[in-house]
């Protein structure tokens, strides 16, 4: 009577699996395939390649020290404080630090018409990230409230609608965004995409998009030599599937070009803990082996009694 207790356990889990599974399949696009489903920044990556540049990506932080001279991360990856100090001790070691604030962790798909970003990352969450923050004299802040104290609407409809205006945005790789313009410091101004409502505030530093309200997307910092952090609104101008829309890849070559000889690198871990993960990624094999655990040990614990 137990086996068959257990039985029909095992079988109703798995049929819960599938039925989710095929449900996502038939109603959510799959995306990229490959590495390129894993990683975010790989036609970044191989756009640089092409051009010569020494790149590639990572997902851990490996104490680059003198080899790496440009490295991307995302806000998340920085969940200790002694990731933020590591990090730190490169850039004022000669290393410039691009940090994504939303959209930079490689398990995000960009094909479904879900909100994008993760909003203002916990700092106590993100201890890291603090520590990052603190030394180099910024904070992130909502881009939607500053927008409503404003009287300004920026919450990503825009006028550079694709799809035409007054339609549904909603759908393959068209969730809400708005078109900033930049100046890195040369000549050239160009536009970059942006998404969720996540931006930078400071006193120090400067500014690639605004001048005046001391709050922006695009937000950098030089230290004394080649070091500097830069602050990013959103990860979207470097993701595979907008790199080549607006003036992204301007964006990246200036990038590159300012932080001189060296390589660089992409990094596009999330900062998760290893539950974490793995609840995301194999909920029902998890819920599994506890129901078989809890199974086994009523079958094995000795009873006292009449049976």
């Amino acid at each position: 009577m137990r086996w068959c207790w257990f039985v029909l356990v095992v079988m109703l889990v798995g049929c819960g699996g599938r039925e989710e599974g095929r449900k996502k399949v038939g109603e959510e696009p799959v995306g990229y395939s490959g590495m390129a489903r894993m990683n975010p920044f790989l036609g970044a990556e191989r756009y640089l390649k092409k051009k010569g540049y020494d790149a590639r990506s990572s997902r851990v932080w490996s104490g680059f020290d003198d080899e790496a001279s440009l490295v991307f991360m995302p806000a998340s990856f920085l969940n200790t404080e002694g990731m933020g100090q590591s990090v730190m001790e490169w850039v004022w070691g000669g290393g410039r630090l691009v940090v994504f604030l939303e959209g930079g962790e490689g398990d995000r798909n960009d094909f479904i018409h879900e909100y994008s970003g993760q909003g203002i990352l916990s700092l106590d969450d993100y201890r890291g990230l603090r520590y990052l923050l603190d030394q180099v004299g910024a904070k992130m802040v909502s881009r939607d409230l500053v927008s409503m104290e404003d009287g300004k609407d920026e919450g990503g409809e825009g006028d550079n609608d694709e799809t035409g205006e007054g339609e549904d945005r909603t759908g393959h790789l068209a969730r809400p965004w708005e078109e900033i313009q930049v100046n890195g410091g040369g000549e050239t101004n160009y536009l970059l995409e942006q998404e969720g409502g996540v931006g930078v505030e400071s006193e120090e530093g400067y500014f690639w998009d605004v001048e005046e309200s001391k709050i922006g997307r695009v937000w950098a910092l030089d230290y004394m030599g080649d070091g500097g952090v830069i602050l990013l609104g959103h990860a979207r101008p470097l993701r595979n599937p907008y790199l080549l829309r607006a003036g992204h890849l301007d964006f990246l070559d200036e990038l590159v070009e300012e932080s001189g000889e060296g390589e660089v690198v992409f990094m596009y871990g999330s900062g998760s803990s290893f539950l974490g993960m793995l609840w995301r990624r194999g909920k029902w094999a998890v819920i599994s082996g506890l129901i078989l655990l809890l199974v086994w040990l009523w079958k094995r614990i000795p009873r006292f009694g009449p049976v």
